[in-house]
């Protein structure tokens, strides 16, 4: 599924956590172009952005992973077990322009991670095959068993099943270097990977949890089973 390195890049590409944790940006492309990453000093933590490619459905599902534990979260609604093609919110994200800052909440965690650079076939450097024409090859179905990264299908999540936090100090602890990480694939980070100019001015995106997130993670409602 991922994970970081102990061989981060130059130190002026990376930013640091409070938690005294450095972190930086990663494009996957060409090889993987829907998908980029936050990598860390720790190679058992890192943070995932995948795109699901569709014209009209497309949406971005992030995977978080922590020691072990592994966390699908969205920015998106969810109706009826999966992503609407609108973007819509029950909180939706906002602009404070005194502040510079651009807010989005995150309100579902637990959910299905779709990686579609798992349905082609691989050359051994990664690539993906081309046939005569160009055309990338894909995989046959029985084969493509990485498409949900953690497992966890939309079908288990209609069915009510979600990935949960195996304690209160690894939900603690997540909860502790989420916004950092996910704040990096916004901020300047990406900037400094390509070598783009970074703008002074650039407005700030600040992650929060979602109001009734929040008072769920409190009352431990996102524990594994036998944890409560």
């Amino acid at each position: 599924m991922g994970g970081g390195s102990l061989a981060p890049p130059d130190p002026s590409l990376c930013q640091q956590t409070a938690q005294g944790l450095r972190y930086w940006f990663v494009s996957h492309k060409p090889n993987d172009p829907h998908k980029s990453s936050i990598l860390t000093g720790d190679p058992a933590i890192s943070m995932h952005r995948y795109s699901t490619g569709g014209r009209e459905d497309n949406y971005h599902c992030y995977l978080f992973l922590y020691r072990g534990t592994a966390m699908g979260f969205l920015t998106e609604q969810v109706i009826n077990g999966r992503p609407p093609p609108e973007r819509f919110n029950p909180e939706p994200a906002f602009l404070d322009e005194a502040a510079n800052t651009y807010t989005m909440p995150i309100c579902y965690i637990g959910t299905p991670v779709v990686d579609i650079g798992a349905l082609y076939e691989r050359n051994p450097d990664g690539s993906r095959v081309k046939d005569a024409r160009g055309h990338e090859r894909f995989k046959p179905p029985e084969a493509r068993t990485d498409y949900f990264v953690t497992g966890l299908t939309w079908s288990d999540y209609e069915a009510g099943r979600r990935d949960r936090f195996p304690s209160w100090q690894v939900q603690a602890e997540m909860l502790a270097l989420w916004p950092s990480l996910f704040e990096g694939f916004f901020g300047d980070l990406p900037s400094l990977h390509f070598g783009w100019p970074v703008a002074p001015a650039k407005t700030r995106t600040r992650m929060v949890f979602g109001r009734d997130l929040q008072k769920e993670l409190a009352a431990g409602l996102w524990l594994a089973e036998g944890v409560r």
